[in-house]
């Protein structure tokens, strides 16, 4: 194949379509229709674009892939500000060396040696949820009243923050999420600057107040709208354990204190806070998408009724299908050549991974919801060294809520008339569930 540099590259001009935050099938479509190895310009002119699964595949394990260039960003937050350096604790924006020893430290307190506190927490808020649902009656948005609920008392409860901080987190968590479309305006940077500030603070000073043991009085904070977290508070969400060792906060710090990194950043408090936007906001997008998926296909939801084994394939299969991503950024670091294509440093590539997921290369009918589908490799979490590391509690928020639906309800019905898939942009997590529920 001849040598393409990246400004050759045709550019996949579907994004910039109104129709693809609706339903951005016929992008993939249109993606995989054309001849060579699925790269792309963005028509943002915001770097490229792989689609591809196997292409993906390849390049997630690349050596000169790392975290995105941020300076290079025509949208989003920048390199500058109080969310750039919140994120910067973060694993997924992190290069080596810091990066493996802080990806591992945030990976151990989620991960599968740790799934029966983590499933015990997970039930007992989705169960609470549920009986507020029933207890209330009428018609409910399993969104906002099921899928929230669960995740953010979960995320508080695992950091160990107290209760009533649930709503400060959401709403900073929310005020982020701008930062993922394709065009953002100033005033949305401005907002998520403040509420990453807020975050930050308003965990550093938990952690700080309370020493190893954050569920102490926790103090003031404003929300990036400058309210007051007043109002509505989760309340006593406790399991009943009142050991605090467990949490992510000292956790993380365990794992950093038994190791011999060097000259990583060891502050457990604002990589909790740099990864809250994922532990909300991400994970209930998820949560919802898998929910309204399964549920908007009776027939699927049928076969989970008679056979709730399949709750595992019915998760992944909707992850598939559709992800709460679209794609996130990767960063060359120096040139790379691929399939003929010449990836100049400095150049951002978004690793599409909605677009693999329906590689019809790879998946048969790949627009169809089948939760008997054979298992094939997706790519919902990404892969490679960076990987999401909060896949495994991403599987297990998924799974219950939809084993706590089909164990307490005798039916549901949807109620939805159009989804609303949000504005177009790299997250894609179904805004709005109204049901009407039916106890057992």
């Amino acid at each position: 194949m001849t040598d393409q540099v990246a400004q050759d590259l045709p550019a996949l001009s579907e994004l910039a379509d109104e129709r693809f935050a609706r339903d951005p099938g016929f992008a993939y479509r249109a993606a995989h229709a054309q001849p060579g190895p699925g790269l792309f310009r963005m028509p943002t002119g915001d770097g490229l674009i792989a689609t591809a699964h196997r292409t993906l595949a390849d390049l997630m394990h690349h050596p000169a892939l790392g975290a995105q260039h941020r300076r290079k960003r025509r949208s989003g937050a920048g390199a500058e500000g109080a969310l750039a350096r919140m994120d910067s604790y973060s694993p997924f924006f992190m290069n080596e060396p810091a990066h493996t020893p802080i990806a591992i430290a945030t990976y151990r307190p989620m991960s599968p040696a740790r799934n029966h506190p983590l499933i015990e927490t997970i039930t007992h808020a989705a169960e609470r949820a549920m009986d507020d649902m029933l207890d209330r009656g009428g018609v409910v948005d399993l969104r906002r009243d099921y899928v929230q609920v669960i995740v953010r008392n979960f995320w508080v409860r695992f950091l160990g923050l107290p209760a009533e901080a649930a709503p400060l987190l959401e709403k900073c968590s929310a005020a982020i999420v701008p930062m993922l479309k394709f065009e953002t305006t100033p005033e949305e940077v401005e907002i998520a600057n403040r509420a990453a500030q807020t975050l930050r603070d308003y965990v550093e000073a938990c952690h700080r107040t309370a020493g190893d043991s954050p569920a102490g009085d926790s103090p003031g904070g404003d929300s990036p709208g400058g309210d007051s977290t007043d109002g509505d508070s989760t309340g006593d969400d406790s399991t009943g354990d009142d050991s605090t060792s467990e949490t992510f906060l000292n956790l993380f710090e365990s794992v950093l204190a038994d190791s011999d990194w060097n000259d990583v950043p060891r502050n457990a408090a604002t990589t909790a806070a740099a990864i809250t936007f994922d532990g909300i906001d991400s994970a209930a997008g998820g949560v919802a998408n898998v929910v309204y998926t399964c549920l908007s296909h009776p027939d699927q939801w049928a076969l989970l009724e008679e056979n709730p084994g399949l709750v595992h394939h019915a998760w992944r299969e909707a992850i598939r299908l559709e992800p709460p991503f679209f794609g996130l950024h990767r960063g060359a670091y120096e040139d790379i050549e691929y399939e003929g294509v010449r990836i100049s440093a400095g150049t951002n590539l978004l690793m599409a991974w909605g677009a693999a997921n329906r590689d019809p290369r790879v998946f048969e009918n790949p627009d169809r919801f089948d939760i008997r589908r054979p298992k094939r490799r997706t790519l919902g979490f990404g892969g490679g060294p960076r990987i999401c590391k909060g896949r495994h509690l991403a599987m297990l928020e998924g799974e219950i809520a939809l084993r706590v639906l089909l164990e307490r309800l005798a039916s549901i019905e949807l109620l939805v008339e159009e989804p609303d898939w949000g504005g177009p942009g790299m997250v894609r997590a179904i805004r709005s569930i109204p049901a009407r529920l039916s106890p057992k």
